[in-house]
């Protein structure tokens, strides 16, 4: 899967388990809310920063 990324031209990050993905699929669906609500949409991004 990392491969698919990098290709698309992004760097893979591990976020960790598989358990991890179930918090960062509702930071996503907040996102998608929020920038709907404040018409950002589709001209919003979202930074996530390697520690």
């Amino acid at each position: 899967m990392a491969d698919l990324i990098e290709n698309c031209g992004y760097e893979a990050v591990d976020a960790g388990a598989l358990m991890v993905a179930r918090s960062l699929e509702t930071l996503a669906t907040a996102w998608v809310q929020f920038s709907v609500a404040g018409q950002f949409f589709p001209n919003f991004g979202l930074k996530a920063l390697q520690r």
